[in-house]
């Protein structure tokens, strides 16, 4: 395919979502947010970071489109960069940000990126990974339902703490040993409540079959 077509692909896509009113969903950072561009374009996420990276009309089709709908107000930080980073190496290794229980494990993507627990609290990161989130079908955050080192890092910057590190630490950990057991609880219940359907099931049909006389044997 020549580099007019994947310019004119762009531009055509570009059109589509001004008349969607769908512009704002793609501006991530001051930047393209590629990731979510070329799942709604369609085009591999390896061979499309390709193409935007060395397709001279894309390039000149990128540039223009940033121009026109990202503010200097839009441009990221450092902790932006990093974790942009994060995400498209993520991206062209088709995985991933870390997850547990369905979310995303800040701690973990914070030691990726060599970020702090500051920078994890940045709007412009929260808002870039709670995007990431969505598009990727996993929930943002279960900060507080799981246990603490699953979802804190293990210096929390915080300077007027109101509550000691210690107390908070004990409560999750409390709180995540009561979800796992209610979890249990639940899966139990359920392995209960389909034994006594399959059991009401058994007596119906017992009880069916007494209702019949299959007529005289010879």
């Amino acid at each position: 395919m020549s580099e007019d077509s994947f310019e004119q692909q762009f531009r055509r896509w570009d059109a589509d979502i001004q008349n969607e009113g769908r512009t704002n969903e793609f501006v991530r950072a001051g930047r393209l947010y590629v990731a979510a561009f070329l799942k709604d374009i369609g085009w591999p996420h390896a061979a499309g970071r390709q193409r935007l990276k060395e397709n001279h009309g894309l390039l000149k089709a990128r540039a223009e489109w940033e121009a026109k709908h990202c503010t200097s107000q839009d441009r990221p930080s450092a902790a932006l960069d990093r974790l942009n980073k994060l995400i498209s190496e993520h991206d062209f290794s088709k995985t991933l940000l870390p997850t547990k229980y369905g979310a995303l494990w800040h701690a973990q993507i914070a030691e990726q990126a060599g970020l702090t627990a500051k920078q994890m609290e940045r709007k412009d990161v929260r808002a870039l990974l709670s995007s990431y989130a969505a598009l990727n079908c996993v929930e943002f955050s279960r900060r507080g339902s799981v246990a603490p080192e699953e979802d804190i890092p293990t210096q929390l910057e915080i300077s007027d703490e109101l509550v000691p590190k210690k107390r908070l630490r004990e409560v999750q950990t409390q709180l995540a040993k009561a979800e796992r057991k209610l979890a249990e609880l639940r899966a139990e219940n359920a392995s209960l409540r389909a034994q006594s359907i399959r059991r009401d099931e058994i007596s119906d049909l017992i009880a069916l079959g007494g209702r019949y006389s299959t007529g005289p044997q010879n």
